[in-house]
């Protein structure tokens, strides 16, 4: 990631962010006989440049990401929702000093909460409120913040940026201090509402999923992601996908998780639309659409 400057601060230089080229996909799931299946996918974004960090509206209704803009040797982000009912895309933020980045839809699709970087390079936890373009700080305390996930009763987890990648704990979403879990993590961050439980990965060469479960604060290995995914999702109560090249695989947590097996299975072969990598995934909440990510050539 960099900021709308030339000069970077050093922040901005340790940021998890990756700026690569990239257009993000949504496919229609289906379950046929017991089956998932994907249909035909569409290129939402259709543009050079990045576009990236895909999630659905609470309602399924539509799809927040973010974009990235040059203007000369500026870069900036903006958040941006894309209609499925109309096909069309408008900013939800329109900022040329500041960028925003992870955007996640709170308070029923009212709001988003998001990394927000200021001309410093600082990067904390901010909400804009859609219908007003209206910006605020969530946390004013913690950072450099990379990405966040949203539990139970507001409680938050955490990816702050060090020497080493920290998972940090918030019981409530404005303390000035959070509790460190673990370290050495990866960017995925995600909530399974019907578990109760975080999930998120660790590793240097390969990343190995994990869960945290924050009412005993355990930690608890699952399974390593595929070969070269730092990526995954939930796509229900129990199935977990990650991406390894143009290929999309699902892991059973329920069947697999007493003997800790690390077996995924393929789901689908994406070679027709994304012939070099599928990174991030998201899930609609109904469960009947996939959004994804392909690096650009």
């Amino acid at each position: 990631m960099v900021k709308p400057y030339s000069v970077l601060t050093a922040s901005l230089l340790l940021s998890p962010f990756i700026s690569q080229a990239s257009d993000i996909f949504v496919t229609e799931l289906s379950v046929t006989n017991g089956q998932t299946q994907l249909s035909k996918s569409l290129n939402i974004t259709k543009r050079l440049g990045y576009d990236n960090q895909p999630m659905f509206s609470s309602d399924g209704s539509g799809l927040f990401y973010t974009a990235m803009f040059t203007k000369g040797e500026y870069r900036q982000t903006d958040s941006m929702y894309y209609s499925f009912e109309s096909g069309k895309t408008k900013n939800v933020t329109r900022t040329d000093k500041f960028s925003e980045y992870s955007p996640t839809p709170i308070d029923n699709d009212s709001k988003l909460s998001m990394i927000f970087v200021d001309e410093s390079g600082s990067q904390k936890l901010w909400q804009t409120t859609i219908a007003t373009g209206e910006q605020s700080p969530i946390n004013t305390d913690i950072e450099p913040v990379g990405y966040h996930a949203w539990g139970k009763n507001n409680e938050l987890l955490l990816f702050v940026l060090g020497e080493e990648m920290m998972l940090q704990y918030l019981a409530e979403p404005a303390q000035s201090k959070a509790e460190l879990i673990t370290k050495n993590i990866g960017r995925s961050l995600r909530y399974n509402q019907s578990k109760d439980l975080f999930t998120f990965t660790k590793g240097k060469d390969q990343q190995v999923l994990h869960s945290f479960d924050s009412t005993t604060k355990k930690v608890t290995e699952l399974a390593t992601l595929p070969n070269g995914s730092a990526y995954y999702t939930w796509l229900n109560d129990d199935i977990i996908l990650s991406a390894s090249g143009s290929s999309i695989y699902y892991w059973n947590y329920s069947t697999n998780t007493n003997d800790n097996s690390k077996n995924w299975q393929l789901l689908a072969n994406l070679s027709s639309s994304c012939d070099t990598e599928i990174t991030r995934l998201a899930v609609a909440p109904d469960q009947s659409k996939l959004a994804y990510v392909c690096e650009e050539k």
